[in-house]
């Protein structure tokens, strides 16, 4: 993985934070279960295991939606470094599991940070 596809990484899962925590409210890493994680999974991604399975996230259709452009710096669908579309790994250049293990590897680093205050 090149270091510009760690950084489109990295900023989506900080913007995921972000938007959790504005959203669902400080402490929401608290229910995750990073040994449970997995990115690929709508049952036990990150929205998977805040609502039951990431259709059921109150937000499914609204943040998470075909309208994504990063370049645009739109905040939708895979700037967030949640469960996507199935396109959304084409906009780093890697394939579709090597994306959704890089967001869970970055998201489990940035739980254990969250949890260690």
């Amino acid at each position: 993985m090149t270091i510009a596809q760690e950084g489109a990484i990295r900023n989506r899962v900080a913007r995921g934070i972000e938007y959790l925590e504005k959203e669902v409210g400080k402490g929401w890493w608290r229910q995750i279960k990073v040994t449970k994680l997995d990115m690929n999974d709508v049952n036990v991604c990150i929205a998977g295991q805040l609502f039951g399975d990431y259709f059921s996230a109150p937000f499914f259709g609204s943040v998470f939606n075909d309208d994504y452009n990063e370049d645009a710096g739109d905040k939708k669908g895979v700037s967030f470094g949640m469960q996507t579309p199935s396109w959304a790994f084409n906009s780093v250049r890697i394939s579709r599991r090597d994306y959704f293990e890089a967001l869970q590897v970055e998201w489990v680093k940035k739980i254990a940070v969250l949890r260690k205050g």
